[in-house]
């Protein structure tokens, strides 16, 4: 199952049927979440806030930079997975928190 959202998301023209929406906070249920767009609502998250909604083994995707390191460790120190665009140094941060 995929879902889709979006800050902006008030009418889609009928592109995604409703259900297949995500308007809440509770991503608890997902095993992959991508963030797509540079949206500066999605620059602002707070990753601890973030952590407390999402489960222990998702993967994070950031495909638009918009993690800096101090956030990746952050999800790093709490078990989460995190990949992304430009992002090859993920694995050094892994050993600093160690």
């Amino acid at each position: 199952m995929c879902y889709v959202t979006d800050p902006f998301l008030e009418n889609d023209n009928g592109y995604f049927d409703n259900e297949y929406i995500f308007r809440g906070q509770d991503m608890s249920s997902y095993d992959v979440i991508v963030y797509a767009v540079r949206y500066e609502h999605y620059l602002n998250l707070d990753p601890n806030a973030l952590i407390k909604n999402i489960k222990k083994d998702v993967l994070l995707v950031d495909a638009i930079d918009i993690f800096n390191d101090e956030k990746i460790k952050i999800f790093l120190k709490n078990k989460i997975n995190i990949i992304g665009v430009g992002k090859g140094h993920i694995i050094h941060l892994k050993n600093d928190i160690k």
